[in-house]
């Protein structure tokens, strides 16, 4: 291949990988929200680009778990039931609690600051009332953390596990109330960390991983259940707690 063609080629990656991060970067942030289509066609408008790095990109995010495809071959982002959150997050608590472990053993005096630094950021955020930017630092602080681990494996697939969840962070939202318990449990888990207690560290992060995700499951489950009380009254069928 000639120089020019390899250029041509680099360019062309480097124009698919800023259109899936368009696409990515709109989903984390909620701006396309579960269930809602994805149009190949629209995106390739927006961005000014043909369809072909729009297409490789929603292929991209789909073995990602993040977009998926529905008859008709069209593009969504994916919908998680409770079912399938319950799922991801019972893995989650296995790698997340094993990474404490790690972390507990291999954690430098940097990365503890670092951890001190973003949790007294939370707490900033939590008085100002800045969800989201409240939000990006505590998937910092857990991004700090598990890099600790020492171990590339365990964060590339608690990255993967995260993103899938990033969708539905709002359904969370509680200020004042799930996220300044999320606060005192970050400082448990430091002082812990300072410690190098691992069994400390390892039951900390279990916990605090089980709190996280009971007031999303709460939250799915039922519009869950609204969901099958609206279509069992257009359906004009009895259903059970939809009188």
């Amino acid at each position: 291949m000639s120089v020019e063609g390899i250029g041509k080629v680099n360019s062309y990656r480097t124009l698919q990988s800023l259109v899936y991060e368009h696409i990515r970067d709109a989903i984390l942030s909620g701006r396309l929200a579960p269930g809602q289509r994805v149009v190949a066609a629209k995106i390739a408008e927006e961005m000014g680009v043909s369809r072909m790095p729009v297409r490789e990109s929603l292929r991209r995010l789909e073995t990602e778990g993040l977009i998926t495809t529905v008859p008709h071959k069209e593009a969504v982002v994916r919908r998680l039931s409770a079912r399938e959150m319950e799922d991801i997050y019972s893995v989650r608590l296995v790698l997340e609690a094993y990474g404490g472990k790690l972390a507990a053993r291999r954690i430098t005096a940097a990365q503890i600051a670092k951890l001190e630094e973003l949790t007294n950021q939370m707490e900033e955020l939590l008085e100002q009332g800045d969800y989201w930017s409240f939000q990006e630092a505590n998937e910092r602080f857990h991004e700090v953390f598990f890099e600790a681990s020492g171990s590339a494996v365990l964060c590339e697939l608690l990255r993967n596990l995260w993103s899938r969840c990033y969708a539905y962070r709002h359904f969370s939202a509680a200020m004042g109330k799930r996220e300044r318990v999320a606060v005192a449990e970050h400082r448990e888990i430091i002082r812990a960390l300072v410690d190098k207690a691992e069994d400390r560290v390892e039951k900390l992060v279990r916990e605090h991983t089980e709190k996280a995700v009971e007031p999303l499951l709460r939250r799915l489950q039922m519009e869950e259940q609204r969901e099958e009380g609206y279509c069992a009254e257009e359906e004009g069928v009895d259903h059970p707690g939809h009188p």
